[in-house]
């Protein structure tokens, strides 16, 4: 049965109030008996027992990344909620890690369910794949990555990597971007003028998720070489479409992606180059094989499984 809580929080004056005040009320009202709570926030005004779910602590790491507002928010609030919560659940062992090391939590207390895939993500046939082609990359093969763009996700390393792949190939290669400018994205928008392979990069902003399934699935790789994820979705997705990752070496990547793609470092400039370079030359067999094996992993039914047990455990 929904309950509607009011007011609609939208700015970390509202957030504070919705969690201590607000909630508070509505769960002595209804009786509630466990809180699960999915977004990284919980009520310290509350005795009522609380599983919370914190995806990562990207805010510490990236501090410079985040407006000014919720920055202190976060900076104040969130250890306590990680304190508070009864029993917190993350998604990877990368983030299990690091709540552990910032804020002293004992690791039998935190949890992890990690995310799963859109199983309607099927690997493309050799139609599907040239009308990608002709649709995205003027008939060209390319190398795509996803994601919002922002500074964290390390748009301009991996244009600037592009541009020098262009350079020593000669290739008639593309580059497709797929995502929205978030923020800081001055930089990326400068390299993509300056560039000297500037016709060859495509920002394609958002895009459905049938245009997302023919541009990744018809792309040599995915470039994803952000600094700091969480999780990262899009390995799975590429794992979906038979498609090699060309990764950073850093963060949760190499948990999640394991040996369906290449792991890069991301000071190197030339080992991302010539793991592009190395791209056509994967065992095909072998990388289905190792993709298949990962995405057992990283089932929604396991997941619910995971998290019903944490909740079962909690009564």
């Amino acid at each position: 049965r929904g309950v509607q809580v009011s007011p609609p929080a939208r700015h970390p004056l509202l957030w504070y109030w919705w969690f201590e005040k607000s909630l508070p009320k509505v769960l002595k009202r209804e009786k509630v008996d466990l809180l699960i709570s999915l977004d990284g926030y919980c009520s310290l005004s509350s005795d009522v027992k609380t599983l919370m779910v914190i995806h990562d602590l990207a805010y510490l790491h990236y501090p410079n990344q985040v407006k000014w507002s919720a920055l202190k928010f976060y900076q104040r609030w969130v250890p306590k909620y990680c304190k508070r919560a009864d029993q917190l659940v993350t998604i990877s062992a990368a983030s299990q890690r690091d709540i552990h090391k910032q804020f002293q939590i004992p690791l039998e207390k935190i949890g992890i369910v990690s995310n799963g895939f859109n199983p309607s993500y099927k690997a493309l046939s050799v139609e599907e794949r040239q009308k990608a082609s002709t649709t995205f990359a003027n008939g060209n093969s390319y190398f795509c990555c996803l994601g919002a763009i922002h500074p964290r996700k390390n748009i301009e390393g991996t244009i600037q990597a592009f541009n020098q792949y262009k350079k020593e190939t000669n290739s008639d290669d593309k580059f497709l971007i797929v995502g929205r400018l978030a923020w800081k994205t001055s930089g990326v928008k400068s390299l993509l003028k300056s560039s000297p392979f500037a016709t060859d990069i495509k920002l394609l902003g958002y895009q459905s998720d049938e245009n997302v399934r023919l541009i990744l699935g018809g792309s040599k790789a995915l470039l994803f070489l952000s600094f700091f994820e969480g999780f990262g979705v899009p390995l799975l997705e590429a794992m979906q479409l038979e498609v090699p990752s060309i990764y950073s070496n850093q963060s949760v990547m190499p948990e999640v992606a394991g040996a369906t793609g290449i792991a890069v470092d991301l000071s190197d400039r030339n080992n991302i180059v010539e793991a592009m370079k190395s791209v056509e030359g994967l065992d095909v067999q072998k990388l289905k094989e190792a993709q298949q094996v990962k995405l057992a992993e990283y089932t929604w039914d396991r997941a619910a499984l995971q998290l019903k047990n944490y909740v079962d455990a909690m009564r």
